[in-house]
């Protein structure tokens, strides 16, 4: 009899061995039980199972043949035979299902039969005194109840420690949600303790700045006649630098708050908060005389007043890295069936592939303060509310060969 042996995935030593001697003891039990049965079934059909032996009263006899009492013998005994039958189909789908050893299940299937054989054999014993034969089945049913018990002790033991595993399973996944609420928590007071840093910045470390910048401008006044012009130029560098610094406290602050703040969604037609943007851009697109041409654009669910700030973003660096030419600024909007797309479309000095990410990094600049003003933090700013509208933003290749920024929205919207 082929047999598959138990998993042996993390189970003690001790339990493979039961199983290995469990499985050679149900060869040869059951053989020896099979032989024992067949035996019995051979002297029941020849008549050498007893009846003929003298003296021997049949059990119908023993209960004087009351017919009650007969009727409750065999009622009781041919529906448990009948139960009994019913059994083994049960063990068989339950090995489909929990893919247990032949061994065992052949065990359990052959001790549950001569059981239920052994019931009819005594419906019969009412008439016929064949006890050496119910005997013989009695021996061969004992003689493979030995594995099936054994098989059955494995069965339990094995389901003790997958119930252990499992235990230890969700213990550990308990453990790693426990880790994980922690690191959350930490990672909530992390972001609550920059943001109360970049409060700090923005009040403690602005003083001192503007301290230095008052009293470049005291020296200056009061003892401008006594100063060399290198003098006056390095105190220039001092109030110029000192404005460069501020202005970088005061960026790092908006970009801190962007990065964490925010009121809840709200649909949001683009055209409002471009149209802020575009207002508090107006002085410069007048002195400028910018040309901007604003297409019909959609409507998203987002934050307003970050979108404003996105939209100021993007035209302001199309103001301030113009061309020799007024600047001339197009914005687009597209709704697919998937994303909503928007377009800030300049003709400005470009921007080279290879700096295409560079520039939405913190402090990532083209060119020095020098050449174009600005702390390098505005599309650093953008990146990041658009990350929190579960949008993209980049530049992308134009076919006229204008800059273009974009903005690709999720049509379903919602915070990310």
């Amino acid at each position: 009899m082929t047999s598959s042996p138990l998993p042996a995935t993390a189970l003690p030593a001790a339990f493979v061995r039961i199983e290995k001697v469990g499985r050679v003891l149900a060869r040869t039990l059951l053989f020896a039980g099979w032989t024992t049965a067949l035996l019995s079934v051979f002297l029941l059909v020849t008549g050498q199972g007893g009846r003929n032996a003298a003296g021997w009263m049949v059990h119908g006899g023993c209960f004087a043949w009351d017919p009650k009492t007969m009727g409750v013998w065999i009622v009781g005994n041919v529906g448990t035979a009948a139960c009994y039958a019913v059994i083994p189909a049960l063990l068989f789908h339950v090995r489909r299902l929990q893919s247990l050893p032949v061994w065992i299940i052949a065990s359990f299937e052959t001790f549950i039969l001569f059981c239920g054989t052994g019931h009819l054999v005594k419906v019969w014993t009412l008439w016929h005194s064949d006890y050496v034969a119910a005997g013989a089945l009695d021996l061969a049913t004992f003689l493979v109840s030995v594995p099936a018990a054994i098989g059955l002790g494995l069965t339990i033991w094995q389901a003790r420690l997958s119930k252990h595993q499992v235990a230890e399973a969700l213990g550990r996944a308990d453990n790693a949600e426990a880790a994980r609420d922690l690191l959350l928590e930490r990672l909530q007071a992390s972001n609550a303790d920059l943001e109360r840093f970049a409060h700090a910045a923005s009040h403690d470390l602005q003083e001192p700045l503007r301290a230095v910048q008052s009293y470049a401008d005291l020296v200056l006044e009061d003892y401008a006649p006594q100063l060399d012009e290198q003098g006056r130029r390095w105190l220039d560098n001092v109030q110029k630098n000192a404005a460069r610094a501020q202005r970088m406290v005061r960026d790092l602050l908006s970009f801190s708050r962007h990065s964490v703040e925010g009121v809840e969604f709200e649909s949001v037609p683009l055209r409002e908060p471009l149209d802020e943007a575009v207002g508090r851009l107006a002085m410069a697109i007048d002195e400028l005389g910018a040309e901007l041409t604003i297409a019909e654009l959609p409507t998203v669910v987002g934050d307003r007043a970050q979108l404003a700030l996105v939209f100021q973003n993007l035209i302001g660096n199309a103001l301030k890295y113009r061309g020799e030419s007024a600047p001339r600024v197009e914005i687009q909007g597209e709704t697919t069936d998937e994303e909503i797309i928007v377009r800030v479309l300049d003709a400005g000095v470009g921007i080279p592939v290879e700096s295409r990410d560079s520039v939405f990094e913190v402090f990532g600049r083209l060119q020095s303060e020098t050449d174009v003003p600005g702390t390098g933090l505005g599309l650093a700013m953008c990146r990041r509310v658009a990350e929190r509208h579960g949008a993209r933003v980049g530049v992308v290749d134009w076919p006229d060969g204008r800059t273009c920024f974009e903005l690709r929205f999720k049509r379903n919207g919602g915070e990310a």
